[in-house]
């Protein structure tokens, strides 16, 4: 962990946008706290809005000073590098808000996935229920259209609320062209890269309570067998594809690379595809290990492993 070592020359406006707009924040705030793998070194400013104008000023703001902008959810899918995040890394957990009509519902961004499928399954509605179990947040979900159990989060997506850099909300309706396996425009390259997702409007799809409860139960218990709950982890961590014949931690598996360890980041016990700390990780740890199974992989069977997860901050191998 790195602290003082952030030297942004228009912070201090920040920080006094946010006092004018009364915009929670912490200084050097440690990120660890904020993520699945409890690794990560610093942000230089971490802030906490109460509002969707507080995000909007926050984005506009961060932009018009050319500080660097970096969301965190519920911090589930992301590797935070130890010397932390330069900038303004900026929490979304106050969009929380569930509007329910007939044909659709409305959901915050920063709403927690399993606790919206449970609170949807309860008035039978089973669009997300495949999701139960995972976790982070609905605008997390629909970045990385997020897809488990054979079904992903563009089966019911309808549209997509956004911010932009410039501080302007957009309504972008799902076009097919626009996502494929785990890739949603918001990524990297795509054609709304950069936006902060808000909110997402998804269709309807109704069961009763107990059929989607019973579909529920069953995807946490198969977790649970693969070990995504057994020690702080980020789920998979290489995505699967289906020209390798079989998915990658079967692969991972057949090359014996269950128990393979960088310090504290272990490769677990129950799944080959799945990086848990042991306790005293560090980020710089378990990056190194993926590069140890991605090599792996690559040497044996010609396979090139592409990350699941998301890399925060600076990275040297």
């Amino acid at each position: 962990m790195t602290q003082g070592t952030f030297s942004h020359t228009d912070i201090p406006s920040l920080l006094s946008h946010c006092k004018d707009k009364d915009i929670p924040y912490s200084l050097e705030y440690d990120l660890s706290h904020s993520t699945s793998f409890k690794t990560g070194g610093l942000a230089e400013v971490y802030c906490s809005p109460r509002s969707r104008e507080q995000i909007q000023s926050l984005i506009a703001k961060t932009s018009e000073y050319a500080i660097p902008l970096t969301l965190l959810g519920e911090g589930s899918n992301v590797l935070i590098s130890d010397t932390g995040i330069k900038g303004c890394v900026l929490n979304l957990g106050c969009l929380r808000d569930l509007h329910i009509e007939h044909d659709y519902f409305v959901v915050g961004g920063g709403r927690n996935v399993r606790e919206l499928c449970a609170t949807l399954a309860q008035q039978g509605i089973g669009s997300l229920a495949y999701l139960y179990g995972m976790p982070g947040t609905i605008g997390g979900a629909v970045w990385m259209n997020a897809r488990c159990y054979g079904k992903e989060i563009t089966d019911t997506l309808v549209e997509v609320e956004s911010i932009n850099r410039d501080g302007t909300i957009l309504h972008s309706p799902f076009l097919n062209q626009d996502y494929s396996y785990k890739q949603s425009p918001f990524q990297p390259e795509g054609t709304l890269a950069g936006n902060v997702i808000t909110a997402a409007r998804f269709s309807v799809q109704r069961d009763t309570p107990v059929a989607l409860w019973k579909t529920m139960l069953a995807h946490e218990f198969d977790r649970r067998k693969k070990g995504h709950y057994f020690a702080p982890c980020a789920g998979s961590i290489f995505k699967n594809n289906r020209h390798y014949g079989e998915p990658t931690g079967a692969l991972l598996d057949k090359l014996g690379a269950r128990g393979m360890a960088r310090g504290d980041a272990v490769v677990s016990p129950f799944h080959a595809n799945i990086i848990i700390n042991r306790g005293n990780a560090r980020s710089q740890d378990i990056y190194h290990l993926m590069l140890d199974l991605k090599e792996l992989a690559r040497t044996k069977t010609s396979h090139i492993l592409e990350p699941e997860i998301v890399f925060l901050g600076e990275w040297h191998n």
